[in-house]
């Protein structure tokens, strides 16, 4: 899938995608704030947030992989 240039994930100039995965008012889920590289955030296939994952996660936890089925 496509990769993104490099973006503004907090504060001011913020980019859209991450102004989405961060407040509730738009992802319906919840606020959340990044913390740090490589936080993880899941989608379902209609682009609805289905939760959101800390950098200390492994991509492979069954936190992640049991929402994927």
């Amino acid at each position: 899938f496509p990769m993104m240039s490099k973006v503004k994930v907090k504060g001011k100039g913020m980019c859209d995608l991450y102004s989405f995965l961060t407040s509730k008012s738009k992802n319906g889920l919840e606020d959340n704030k990044v913390q740090w590289n490589f936080q993880k955030y899941l989608l379902n296939k209609e682009g609805n947030l289905i939760d959101y994952f800390n950098s200390s996660t492994s991509p492979m936890s069954s936190k992640i992989t049991s929402l994927l089925n």
